[in-house]
């Protein structure tokens, strides 16, 4: 009984407890931050949209799942430790009705379906009883916005040598976005439809991390050449393929594993719905806008893009699914950016994670252009590379 109530108490104590590895990722001093709420966005009843939106990502999901037991076998990455911890959100995927998928995804970030991605129920949870880690997770979103706006040079990059430093994070959120907005000439306003999700709130303004990341890679996308066809391999939520539309892109597709791609749909179906879509199992649509698709189908997608986007998931793939991708990148695009971390630490079964540049130059075929930090996360490494002229498909 003694060992019982001491291990509830050591998850109690991780619940409210910030580490100090947790606090290594804020990037300025926060010495001086000016704090501002962290608030859970209110849940959300579905709508008729919703209903019809959910009722085609089942039909696709449905078709996807079938198609990708009969052609995959068992895989050994970090995504295969993730599938298991989603019970719920693959219960409704395949047992599941429009009406129950339509609530789940307009509520996802307090739900198993975001898990790894994007907060998911466990994180919900901690921000919920912990105001040491609601506040800590505030000043980490204000971080990421005032590497924004250092990295367009919407402000002067603090210099802690000079002994100017702190600075920054004691400026209300809201008014760096509005100096990004004025340097980069576009709006930064944010969808609102995230039921479950904790945003910081600034002066009227509602904004996730998730969405400055996109913000950053979108505008990093349109200032390096041409951008009006992407490909994204690993989507996310759909974040970057959402800005990246909003920025210029004219066509977007992104290729993911099957119950990412019912995320991904929905977040872009759902903000952008007088674009044309294309999801698995429908009939191909010369006039779609934005294609997803399972890993397994890339003849979905196969075209010429202007540049292929992968951003903090090739590190974790199965490297022979890696070098599979970039053999297809060389046939498919002119340039390729990889935001990716490098550190190849043990993943999925013990495997350590993959090396980009290592796989990339194994492979052959890549010039790289550039090397630098990306500008809003410590340890992660911006690279573009050109490629040979791309041939049909």
């Amino acid at each position: 009984m003694f060992s019982i109530v001491r291990r509830g108490i050591g998850r109690a104590r991780w619940q409210f407890f910030v580490s100090r590895q947790e606090w290594e990722i804020i990037i300025h001093d926060s010495s001086r931050v000016l704090n501002e709420p962290l608030l859970a966005m209110p849940d959300i009843a579905p709508t008729d949209l919703d209903r019809h939106i959910a009722a085609r990502l089942l039909k696709a999901f449905r078709m996807a799942n079938e198609a990708e037991r009969a052609v995959i076998g068992p895989t050994n990455d970090i995504w295969a430790d993730v599938r298991t911890i989603q019970h719920s959100y693959l219960d409704i995927l395949i047992n599941g009705t429009a009406d129950q998928l339509a609530f789940y995804l307009c509520n996802m970030y307090r739900t198993d379906a975001t898990h790894g991605t994007m907060q998911g129920q466990h994180a919900h949870r901690r921000l919920t009883l912990s105001g040491s880690y609601n506040r800590f997770m505030a000043v980490w979103m204000k971080d990421r916005i005032a590497s924004f706006a250092e990295e367009v040079g919407a402000v002067p990059v603090e210099n802690p040598e000079q002994g100017q430093a702190g600075w920054l994070l004691s400026v209300p959120a809201a008014d760096l976005l509005e100096m990004i907005e004025l340097k980069i000439g576009r709006s930064l306003h944010t969808p609102q439809i995230d039921g479950g999700l904790y945003k910081l709130v600034s002066g009227g303004r509602v904004i996730h991390k998730r969405d400055v990341y996109g913000q950053s890679i979108a505008h990093t996308l349109h200032s390096n050449g041409d951008a009006r066809k992407i490909c994204e391999i690993g989507g996310g939520i759909g974040r970057l393929a959402y800005w990246s539309m909003k920025f210029g892109t004219e066509k977007y597709s992104i290729i993911d594993l099957p119950h990412m791609n019912v995320l991904q749909s929905y977040y872009l179906a759902r903000t952008m719905p007088e674009r044309c879509f294309q999801f698995f199992g429908e009939t191909a649509n010369s006039t779609a806008e934005v294609i997803i698709a399972p890993y397994f189908a890339r003849e979905m997608v196969d075209d010429i893009y202007d540049v292929v986007v992968n951003v903090d998931s090739f590190p974790e793939i199965d490297a022979t699914a890696v070098l599979d991708y970039l053999n297809w990148i060389k046939k498919t695009t002119k340039q390729m950016l990889s935001i990716n971390q490098e550190c190849q630490v043990p993943s999925g079964g013990g495997q350590a994670q993959n090396n980009v540049p290592d796989l990339v130059t194994g492979v052959g075929g890549f010039t790289r252009r550039s090397r630098a930090p990306f500008w809003l996360r410590k340890g992660y490494v911006t690279e573009w590379y050109d490629i040979g002229k791309p041939q049909p498909i």
